[in-house]
């Protein structure tokens, strides 16, 4: 009886190991191991950044107004650097990209440590990419990604975005505590100003991509794509092709309409991925120009004024949305192969949208930071659904160019809120910018149910 129950227990802990995608993640290659490794330096140096670019704005007399104005160029910015390092990125060498995305995050920090004036910060975060936002905003993410489906079998596609996602939001946390951590612990036992405790957060953003850049000569040739190497393409057929006869006609068509020169809107797609993609900008840009209304720098923003909260106490917050991210990640993939992607990105997004809507409602702070915990347990849990789903719709060939323009078109999108946002924060309505991106997340989900409902194929796992 002792003996049965001991194996029933190893079996629920095997089924549990294999739903979280565990072995999926230990068996990966070592170059995906990288990834996951400098996602996390990224995502540390940006959660750190995000809880103070606000405030340090206005410690050099930056308006609110001109701020807004500061995020929006910013990322209009980054639309251009990350269009064209994305469109090229398989051609110029994917290692050798990241590698110069990391040197220029490097240089950006630095010029936050010992500058302020405003145009020079503005080109240093263009160039170095700067997230007003504490999400990614330059091409790291699409490369990346672009490289984990190169490097995966499909059937663990799924996983190790979860993994990779879920070790980037830890970094995120890690980044919020340690930086609300610092700032009071500075201020108040070394006695330096917020300026100077803001200038040593952007050094150690610097640090971190230095970092990053020496993690970067560790990654293999593996990562690159051989054009003249088809033969591990099989394991990508995606969700819309049933067959491999399908896949393969997909590759053809990118094949033929795949050259070796360069021009300024590269090589077209296929009219197969094409159909597909127009679509997913569309609504992409819905849910990316909704959450541009309210990024995390502004939520930060709204609890220091709305409810003076000090930051420690929004360092802890944004602590535990982040770790609420992190956990709902895994039950993302899980979510994904028995729902199928569409259905998961809806019933996990809709809420987190509702969510949103209500925070400026809240009669208390702590009712507000609930609201703000419910929406981190689930808002991410559509990303890899998301990610999978558009690995799976477009050849391996085309996988780089179409996640760059897909997350150009995101980034462009987004870029429209800040402006207003900073508008309603000059004249205190900062909370009207809560409704306006949980109605546009909303209608991001309602478009994804009703155009792409019959792609919704699960899974078997």
């Amino acid at each position: 009886m002792s003996r049965d129950s001991e194996t029933n227990e190893m079996s629920r802990f095997d089924r549990f190991i294999r739903e979280i995608g565990w072995h999926s993640l230990v068996n990966s290659s070592c170059d995906i191991k990288i990834l996951i490794a400098q996602k996390v330096l990224r995502m540390i140096a940006y959660g750190q950044s995000t809880l103070i670019l606000v405030q340090f704005f206005r410690e050099i007399h930056v308006s609110d107004v001109g701020l807004g104005y500061f995020m929006t160029l910013t990322l209009l910015g980054d639309v251009i650097i990350s269009y064209f390092l994305t469109l090229y990125a398989d051609q110029l060498g994917r290692r050798l990209v990241l590698l110069l995305g990391s040197f220029l995050m490097m240089v950006s920090g630095i010029v936050f440590v010992f500058s302020d004036h405003f145009v020079v910060l503005l080109i240093a975060a263009i160039v170095g990419v700067i997230s007003p936002s504490g999400d990614e905003t330059g091409p790291f993410k699409s490369i990346e990604e672009s490289v984990v489906a190169h490097l995966t079998p499909a059937k663990e596609l799924s996983d190790i975005y979860a993994w990779y996602g879920l070790f980037g939001t830890v970094g995120s946390a890690l980044g919020s505590v340690s930086a609300g951590i610092m700032i009071d612990g500075l201020v108040a036992n070394f006695g330096w100003t917020q300026l100077k405790v803001y200038r040593f957060m952007f050094a150690q953003y610097a640090l971190l991509a230095f970092l990053k850049l020496m993690l970067n000569w560790f990654l293999t040739d593996k990562c690159e794509i051989d054009p003249d190497n088809n033969d591990n393409e099989e394991h990508e057929a995606g969700l819309l092709f049933d067959t491999h006869d399908h896949y393969h006609q997909l590759e053809h068509e990118a094949d033929q309409l795949h050259g070796s020169k360069f021009s300024i809107w590269g090589t077209p797609l296929s009219p197969r991925s094409t159909s597909v993609v127009w679509k997913l900008c569309i609504l992409f840009a819905l849910d990316s120009m909704g959450y541009g209304f309210m990024p995390i720098s502004w939520v930060v923003t709204y609890f220091f004024d709305r409810w003076k909260a000090s930051e420690v106490t929004v360092g802890t917050l944004f602590f535990f949305t982040s770790v609420l991210n992190a956990l709902s990640s895994l039950a993302s993939s899980s979510m994904y192969k028995r729902l199928g992607p569409i259905f998961a990105i809806v019933a996990t997004h809709f809420p987190s949208a509702m969510a949103m809507s209500f925070i400026p409602l809240a009669p208390t702070m702590g009712i507000a930071m609930g609201l703000l915990l419910f929406r981190a347990s689930t808002a991410v849990m559509d990303v890899v659904p998301r990610q999978a789903f558009l690995s799976h719709v477009v050849s391996s060939s085309e996988r780089t160019k179409v996640m760059g323009i897909v997350n150009v078109v995101k980034t462009l999108a987004r870029s429209v809120g800040p402006i207003f946002t900073g508008m309603f924060a000059q004249r205190d309505i900062l909370g009207f910018a809560f409704l306006i991106t949980g109605l546009l997340e909303a209608a991001h989900d309602l478009g994804m149910l009703g155009l792409f409902w019959k792609y919704n194929r699960i899974i078997e796992h």
